[in-house]
This record gives C-alpha cells, structure tokens and sequence, in this order.
C-alpha cells in the first residue's frame, strides 16, 4: 500500500476547537507527500518512511499524517511503530476499515497475533465486503491453527448476511482450497454461480481455478470461457483459459492468445511461464532461450560474510535466527509451501544481525550475476540496467512431507534459494527435497516433467529468471528443510 492522502489531510482540531488551515499549508502538505509517494513508487521505501515521519511530527493532529507513516513504517518492517502510529491515527478519528486492517497488519508483523484477529475483525465490522481483510483474517487463524473451519468462521458468517458477494465467496472457495477441500471450494462457487442473475468473472475465474485442481479441465474451460466473454481482456480470464485449453492437449490454440498477451504485458511472469509451456510443448526452438537452463540458472557458494570464520559457523547462526520467526503451524494461502512455514515479513528488512549479513553476501553473488547477463543474449537482457534491488524476502521451514508446489514469482525479475539447514533425506535416494525446473504448476496433456534439477546443499545459493517454473520434490523423515529467498528487480 502506498501513501494516500486526503483533501482534508490537516483538518483536523486543536483543543476540541477546528484549526484554521491556510491554503499555503494544505499545498505544502501535499506537495510533501506526493514527493514521499514517488519515493515509494520507486522502490525507495526507507527514504520515503523519512520524509513520511517529517510530515507526521509537523501535523501531530493529522489523522491522514499518522496514517500514511504508518503505512511505510510497515513496509519498511518497523511493525512497532507503524501499531503506535495507526493507533495515534484512529484517535485522531482516522478509524475506518482502511486504518484497522493496517492496525492489524501492523500487530501481525510484530507478533501479536491476539490482537492482530480482534483488529481484523473490527475492520470487518466497519466494512464487511472487504474481501482482502477476510482473507488476511482467515490466513492468520488458518497459519497458527491449522484449521480451515476455525479460519473461515467469520467468513461464513459474514456470507450469511450477504450470500452472494462475489468476492467473499471467491475468499472462502480460496481458503477451502489451500485447505485441501477443493470438493466444497467448487460447490460453493456453482452454487454462487447458478444463483446469479449476471456472471461474475471473479467467480468464474475462481471456479475454474478449482476445476482445474480437481483435474476436471472441460469444466475449467467452461468457465473460462465465460470469465473472458464477460471481462474481455482480463488476463487472469485469458491464463484460466489458456491453462484449461493446454490441460486439454490444445496447445496450438493457445500459443497465439499468450503471444499477443506477452507482447500486451512483457514483463507479467505468469504469462511469460505459460508461453514457455506451450512453446515446450509445441517443440518450438523459442523455449530453449527463455529457459536457457545453462546460461541463465548459476550456482554460488555464499561468500563468508564479515565477522563470521567460517560458512557453517555462519549457518547454524542463521539457521537460529531465522527459526525464531517461524512461529505458525501451517503455510499461507497463495504461496507455493506445502507441509511447512513461511515467515510474514519482508526479511531484507530485518534488524537481525545474521540475516543483515547474509544479504551483504547474497547481494555480491546477484551482482555477478548481473553482470554476467550483459554478455549472454536472454530475455532478462531488455531489462537489465546494471542497477538492481531485492523486493522481498522470505524464509520457509518444511517438515517431513514437505514441497513447494510449481510456481513462478509474478513480482520478480531474478528469484532465488538459499539453502541453510538440510535433511538427511536430501541425500539419499529418489532426489528427495530437490529444485526441479520447467514443469508447469498444473497438469497439460501430456504431462511434463521437470527439464532440470539441482541438488540442495547447505550455503549454496541459486539465482533464476523469476519466469521460471519451478518446485521441489517432498521429502521423508526427520529434519527441518529451511531456506532463504528473495525477489530481484531492476533499479529503471
């Protein structure tokens, strides 16, 4: 979220009494705070969050002011302060639904998860068509219990009052999903669907998503079909469609739609994936320089970083520190993590002296390879501009069973893993817990396996154009598989 400011940003009270606020005044504010907008548009949140703290100690009696720092004492990880600010907003009489689901964003990053449910549910009290708060909601009860009922309670709920709001029942069929009961996902969004006057795309989209999980590709492209015809131009509609039709063993039909849609959005990785996938399977010469496995997936050795003799010493350092931001049972909706944890915040933002060390090590690898791609011809080429910066960062801690799904970072433009902690099962036989490359994250006709492979091992550090299908295998027994990642984007 971004900083927003309102028209009437400073009209506010001073002992109970309306302040006065000058013409001069309210330009300045917003001349001030458009300037700490287009800080954060461009990836310079830090500097932003300055000029956003300015602004607040200027207008103390400025709810809007209060807000906005709060919204980029969050996404520079500052949880503590963006609590306090958000709550100095909401006495300040800024207390809407907007201003209570950052106040409970705000408590989930600093680990009070209690209170983070109670603001949550106040937003939704103060806005209960807000699909994106009762998705937050149910993702935190779902993570720290494990329980998809206990989750979608307060979905359900709201869903008696209005049954057939569009996006909560696309939030619920969402969490049944993730919590493995795609059976009823489906069900409900049919009988959402058969109840409406007017197709929804967001429920079409949704249904077919689910079909398609279910392994029922006719009826994923049925409702895809309608999900284009009803929002033309939509490109989750077009990917919904396009996935059923390659689930069919249609392929032709689709390689022309995701070439005009690659041309529309060049750098939307989910239709960058797709379109690998069709020309894979159309043994077109073009997969082999978007998935160029040699040239474009390197391989690094994490450096030692300072301070540290050694990497394992290092390791087992990091590898305490980043298990104590594991503190939930289950993996988040809309994530690739199966049988594991995955932590909230954005890591590179961290405090924590271990892992403030590891970026200054990984940072020097992303540089070679950056530099190593303006001697190779690739897809990455048109936007590599030399400059570069890590857009998020995450840690995943699986158990016995664990996977993660394939998937492609739709964020990124260069994605990676590090290994820091591995099970004995890594090394035994059946390539357990291994990074597989180029299989698609559903079912096409024929199936295709993955093209390449890797074998973790701890320290190392693989870097990969974000378009990239990508997963791993599960593993069996004892031990914990934890990991590092994080997104690249170029500096434009």
């Amino acid at each position: 979220m971004s900083p927003h400011v309102t028209q009437d940003a400073l009209s506010s009270s001073e002992g109970g009494r309306p302040r006065t606020v000058h013409h001069g005044e309210r330009a300045a504010y917003a001349a001030t705070a458009a300037h700490a907008q287009a800080l954060a548009d461009t990836g310079r949140e830090d500097e932003a969050y300055l000029v956003c703290k300015e602004i607040a100690a200027a207008h103390p009696q400025s709810g809007s002011a209060q807000h906005n720092c709060a919204v980029m004492a969050e996404r520079c990880g500052d949880f503590p302060a963006a609590v306090e600010l958000a709550r100095q907003a909401m006495a300040l009489g800024t207390n809407g639904s907007e201003t209570l689901a950052l106040l409970a964003r705000a408590l989930q990053g600093a680990g009070e998860y209690r209170d983070a449910a109670l603001a949550y549910g106040q937003a939704i009290r103060c806005n209960p068509l807000d699909g994106a708060v009762h998705r937050d909601l149910a993702q935190l009860i779902w993570m720290r219990t494990e329980d998809i009922d206990a989750a979608t309670a307060q979905l359900r709920q709201t869903l008696r009052d209005y049954p057939d709001s569009p996006q909560l029942v696309a939030q619920l069929a969402k969490a049944l999903s993730f919590g493995k009961r795609d059976q009823e996902a489906y069900l409900l969004l049919v009988d959402t669907i058969a109840r409406a006057s007017v197709a929804d795309p967001v429920l079409h989209i949704s249904a077919s998503v689910v079909a398609r999980a279910l392994g029922r590709p006719r009826e994923a492209l049925d409702h895809a079909q309608v999900a284009v015809s009803t929002a033309s131009g939509n490109p989750a509609a077009v990917l919904a469609f396009c996935d059923a039709h390659l689930m069919l063993g249609n392929y032709s039909k689709v390689a022309p739609i995701l070439e005009r849609l690659h041309l529309r959005l060049p750098n939307a990785q989910q239709v960058t994936a797709r379109l690998a996938t069709t020309w894979r399977l159309l043994n077109d010469p073009r997969y082999r320089k978007l998935y160029n496995y040699a040239n474009l997936i390197r391989i690094y050795e994490l450096p030692v970083p300072d301070g540290w003799l050694d990497l394992p010493t290092f390791l087992t350092d990091l590898a305490e520190a980043l298990q104590r931001s594991h503190t939930m049972r289950a993996h988040p909706f809309d994530q690739s993590v199966r049988n594991g944890t995955q932590t909230y915040s954005n890591l590179h933002r961290s405090r924590t002296p271990e892992i403030h060390a590891f970026f200054a090590a990984a940072t020097a690898c992303v540089g070679q390879y950056v530099e190593m791609l303006k001697a190779i011809p690739s897809p990455l080429a048109s936007r590599n501009t030399g400059r570069f910066r890590i857009l998020d960062s995450w840690s995943v801690a699986q158990r016995s069973g664990g996977s993660h799904l394939n998937h492609v970072h739709q964020n990124g433009w260069l994605s990676s893993v590090f290994y820091v902690k591995l099970p004995p099962a890594i090394f035994a036989e059946g390539r357990q817990g291994w990074l597989n490359f180029g299989a698609p994250g559903f079912d096409t006709r024929p199936i295709l396996e993955p093209d390449h492979v890797i074998q973790p091992a701890a320290g190392r550090l693989v870097l990969f154009p974000s378009y990239c299908w990508h997963g791993t295998n599960p593993f069996v027994g004892e031990g914990t598989r934890l990991t590092l990642a994080f997104d690249v984007v170029p500096i434009e």
